[in-house]
């Protein structure tokens, strides 16, 4: 084997290994005010409009199933039905898919 093959070969491993071990996109959601944010980490804490700072629930892993709560109308595309996380609505978000 030359050594640019096995040049290759390392990286196209080290990528995969990378690829298997990448945090998942998230979405999350306020209890507060319903404002959903995307991303693979809890948001910060910012300012709520609602009232102090905000209280985030990560309810599913980000997808291509479009999802809606039945309590507030929210719409997220979520990779699997998301968690029943508190709804501004009242109780627990209701999620139906689309």
């Amino acid at each position: 084997m030359t050594v640019k093959k096995v040049a290759t070969t390392v990286c196209f491993v080290l990528a995969g290994a990378f690829c298997c071990y990448a945090e998942t996109s998230g979405i999350w959601i306020c209890a507060k005010c319903n404002t959903r944010v995307e991303q693979t980490r809890r948001p910060l804490p910012a300012k709520c409009p609602v009232s102090g700072y905000h209280q985030w629930n990560r309810v599913a892993d980000a997808g291509k199933n479009l999802f809606i709560c039945r309590k507030c109308a929210l719409k997220v595309h979520a990779a699997a039905r998301p968690q029943p996380a508190p709804c501004p609505g009242g109780g627990y978000h209701l999620w139906d898919k689309l």
